[in-house]
């Protein structure tokens, strides 16, 4: 791409050069930044405004707004007109809540749908472009890879990382010329768009893909691989109908115990040598598989407090989670003998006498069916945390074929699912390799590193 004629130094070291006719500023001189967010009232009051604030999590990474379950709350017309976000307004992240700085800093652009839609709380941070700078530009610069990596060193050292707003506002940002902005920031919207149009076609086609996957194993998990075989009424309405020489098992004729670990003090990093001992994540079993490197490492005065480790040919489950996740399994391959279960995941433990393939076993439990019935037998107050009980799960019922066929459906189902997923690897691949490129490109550009506008 194109340079610019003549550069000089910006005296930021993390700018390095731009175009010699541009200027340098901080953040707090091309807007007014708003720092402390509305709280309101839970019930209304007279003359009250209900408006709905968001959460940290209802801005997604490209910047757009979940309107879905945004909290109501209550103003007086004075504090509406000053919290209300209005087009051109960019909103931050100035805090996670929660114990990763991943969203820490992420920022979206109020257009003209968002306009007078919302509220900010005290989570976020409002700037608002002022003195003849574009605020759209002012959004392509708060989200460069540049201002990115400043904000990993702004972030406080504290349980929930939090911006540091004083350090931030003194962000220092190349100027172009007004009808310069212009000509970047339709350049910018323009290449961002068409890149945006790409990954949004390429996560359709990874959740078509992931149907697609979903659908193979309810098919062979519940009516087998021989498409003319004589089928029979289960007799239970989730299942419906199985292969007639099929027969119904509880899951308390086949498991024999379900262990748990313990809770103990850990490290967030996972273990990286063999000596040390990790205790597993409740993340390790989401998404239909058993990913040990999600574990923590745990404190060498916990050692003696530790139990179940982690055995192959198993399946480990989660007992405690949200509505949408509680019951979700992997299938453990090898024994690990440095992990270990913490008390939010069970492990299974099967009876010697009975034929099975437990690789077909935990293809049936991730099924869409019985993890659906499994999910509606969860209890709990919190409707972000539920349990399921031993009982819950050992009651379960499943269609059960003889060993041999358990093992020609994981036969097939292994060859199938891994197609699937070294598709859907590639095209995961494909969305980071554009967000990338896209990151790069804002960088680029708003840097002057490259020239997108004309000299006329």
């Amino acid at each position: 791409m194109e340079r610019y004629e003549d550069y000089k130094d910006s005296g930021v070291e993390w700018i390095g050069e731009i175009p010699r006719h541009w200027s340098v500023k901080r953040l707090q001189y091309i807007s007014e930044i708003e720092n402390s967010g509305v709280w309101g009232e839970d019930e209304p009051f007279e003359g009250a405004f209900g408006i709905p604030i968001p959460t940290t999590a209802q801005l997604s990474p490209e910047g757009r707004w979940n309107y879905d379950g945004m909290t109501i709350r209550y103003l007086s017309e004075e504090e509406k007109d000053r919290y209300l976000c209005k087009v051109g307004d960019v909103v931050v992240v100035k805090s996670s809540g929660s114990a990763t700085n991943i969203i820490t800093g992420k920022c979206g652009y109020i257009n003209e749908t968002d306009d007078g839609k919302f509220g900010f709380s005290n989570f976020l941070l409002r700037v608002r472009t002022t003195n003849d700078f574009l605020s759209r530009l002012t959004y392509y610069l708060l989200k460069s890879n540049l201002t990115r990596q400043r904000i990993e060193r702004m972030v406080s050292a504290t349980t929930y990382p939090n911006l540091k707003v004083d350090e931030y506002v003194k962000s220092e940002f190349p100027i172009p010329p007004l009808h310069e902005q212009e000509q970047i920031v339709a350049y910018l919207d323009e290449k961002t768009t068409l890149i945006d149009d790409l990954i949004a076609k390429t996560e359709r086609k990874i959740a078509l893909l992931k149907e697609k996957r979903t659908a193979l194993i309810n098919q062979a998990v519940t009516k087998g691989l021989d498409p003319n075989v004589e089928m029979k009424d289960s007799g239970i309405e989730w299942i419906g109908e199985i292969p007639r020489h099929w027969v119904m098992k509880q899951l308390k004729h086949i498991i024999k115990n379900l262990d748990s670990g313990t809770s103990v003090n850990s490290e967030d990093i996972p273990v990286n040598e063999p000596h040390e001992l990790g205790v597993l994540k409740t993340s390790c079993v989401l998404g239909d598989l058993f990913r040990p490197e999600l574990n923590k490492r745990i404190l060498p005065n916990e050692y003696n407090r530790v139990k179940c480790p982690v055995v192959g040919n198993a399946i480990i489950f989660s007992r405690m989670n949200t509505h949408e996740l509680v019951g979700s399994n992997g299938f453990v391959e090898e024994d690990l003998d440095n992990l270990y279960l913490p008390d939010r995941l069970w492990i299974t433990q099967f009876f010697e006498n009975i034929d099975l393939c437990v690789k077909w076993l935990s293809y049936v439990t991730i099924s869409r069916r019985f993890r659906s019935e499994l999910s509606s037998r969860s209890t709990g107050t919190s409707p972000s945390m539920k349990n399921i009980s031993k009982d819950d799960l050992l009651t379960m019922i499943v269609a059960f074929p003889e060993c041999a066929e358990q093992e020609q459906i994981v036969e097939y189902l292994d060859e199938q699912t891994s197609i699937i997923d070294t598709t859907i690897a590639t095209e995961e691949k494909r969305i980071e390799l554009l967000k990338e490129y896209r990151q790069a490109l804002i960088s680029e550009v708003v840097t002057g590193k490259v020239k997108v506008a004309s000299d006329d």
